[in-house]
């Protein structure tokens, strides 16, 4: 694609991504997709998101246009109860590093490939899935943790470059919006209380609670209820505890005198969030805002009665919790946070 024809692409792109009311989440987010996968000519575009059950990263929601790689992928994923416990070093969704929610990475860019060839999550989902080189962007509205897009080439195309993730920066804000507009819709009309569905083992509902029939009127929740309890009929080791959108569904088995019966009990899933300790406290953010501009530390110290010596360490935390090294990065992190919000 000719650089004009990128250009005009990414910008009807954005613009088709500001008109999102009145719309299901699935829509918004397989909107995002299209757009990103239009603009790069990409194989295949996906969306995963991630939520806490049982103690453990658990995949919530997954969605993709183009070619079944990321579905074949978060299938998966979903086998794998491990596959999400990653080492810190590669990925840690409650400590992101900036750069991971401002633009499009590829995977090596937070580390060495040969490292990441060793995590559960690309032996046992990614390459078998054919996702050996990627690029992706980790979105989050505010503290919480919306999800993480991915876009790839087929076999025989060329890789991504610099000047294609370059390509996809004006669309980094309206794609992240767009992802948390859906979270919200979809945590929005999504049950607040917990239900129970007793189901056979073939996944038909034998009989639910007022509370558990409004969770199976969430879309696609009793389709992924009845696969779980197949896959546990059919296998006693198979995952009881899931998680489907905004719901974390534990399932347990009733072996009664006549017949086996399965009990789900369904509740609210945790949000994933970032960890508090990576956010500046009120007074860091003073201290920070007047280093972001040039002031010194003396002038600082003045400024807001503080002693030098604890502006100087009040400095050095706001570089380790920004994971910075300078002012000049400082300012770069500084520039655009509202008052009253940074994040690192």
């Amino acid at each position: 694609m000719a650089k004009d024809e990128a250009e005009d692409s990414v910008r009807e792109a954005a613009r088709g991504l500001t008109t999102l009311e009145g719309r299901d989440p699935l829509a918004v987010r397989l909107q995002a997709l299209r757009a990103l996968q239009r603009v790069l000519e990409a194989d295949a575009a996906g969306f995963y998101s991630v939520a806490e059950a049982g103690g453990a990263l658990r995949l919530a929601n997954a969605c993709s246009v183009g070619s079944d790689a990321f579905l074949r992928a978060s299938a998966l994923i979903r086998q794998h109860e491990d596959a999400l416990a990653m080492p810190p070093s590669v990925r840690d969704f409650r400590r992101p590093r900036r750069r991971e929610t401002q633009s499009f990475l590829e995977d090596t860019a937070l580390a060495p490939r040969e490292v990441l060839e060793q995590t559960p999550l690309f032996r046992q989902c990614l390459a078998p899935a054919g996702i050996t080189h990627q690029i992706r962007l980790l979105a989050y509205d505010d503290e919480r943790f919306v999800g993480w897009i991915g876009l790839v080439r087929g076999a025989g195309a060329p890789a991504f470059t610099a000047a294609d993730r370059q390509t996809l920066e004006p669309l980094v804000a309206p794609v992240a919006r767009a992802l948390a507009v859906a979270d919200r819709m979809e945590r929005g009309a999504a049950p607040e209380e917990a239900g129970e569905v007793l189901l056979r083992p073939d996944g038909a509902v034998d009989s639910a609670s007022r509370r558990g029939q409004a969770w199976l009127d969430e879309p696609g929740l009793a389709e992924r209820l009845a696969h779980v309890v197949r896959a546990l009929d059919a296998r006693p080791d198979a995952p009881t505890s899931v998680l489907v959108g905004p719901a974390e569904i534990q399932v347990v088995r009733l072996d009664g005198a006549d017949a086996v019966r399965y009990l789900a009990q369904i509740r609210p899933s945790g949000p994933l969030t970032v960890a508090p300790d990576r956010r500046l406290t009120a007074r860091q953010r003073e201290v920070a805002r007047y280093a972001a501009v040039g002031a010194t530390n003396r002038e600082i110290a003045e400024a807001l009665g503080l002693g030098i010596e604890t502006v100087r360490t009040y400095v050095r935390e706001i570089y380790r919790r920004l994971d910075i090294g300078n002012r000049v990065e400082l300012a770069r992190v500084m520039k655009g946070v509202p008052e009253g919000e940074t994040d690192d």
